[in-house]
């Protein structure tokens, strides 16, 4: 059974506990999944959401994504514009208070 937190070494032989699913934040106006700024997203009115935080070619996304489960991969834009109007951009306004966040 996987526990709630994975434990990490770090330079100066501390230890760091990180959570094994990472935490959506907002931090300076910006979202964050843990340590990584996501700089594009996208929703559905399935309600999954897909954070962008590395664009690999265009149209071609690294990220994190809220569906039935929560997994860190590799997505299209062009997939996603295939929903139709079931699925759009999310703000830049809006993006650093999206997502399903963990109370």
């Amino acid at each position: 059974m996987m526990g709630k937190n994975k434990f990490v070494w770090d330079e100066t032989d501390k230890v760091k506990v990180f959570p094994v699913r990472p935490v959506l934040h907002e931090e300076n106006g910006a979202l964050f999944v843990g340590p990584h700024k996501v700089l594009k997203g996208w929703e559905s009115f399935t309600g999954w959401y897909w954070f962008g935080v590395e664009e690999i070619k265009p149209g071609y996304w690294y990220g994190f994504v809220q569906g039935q489960e929560e997994e860190w991969g590799y997505f299209d834009v062009n997939e996603i514009k295939a929903l139709g109007n079931m699925a759009w951009p999310i703000k830049a306004q809006d993006l650093p208070y999206a997502g399903r966040r963990r109370r």
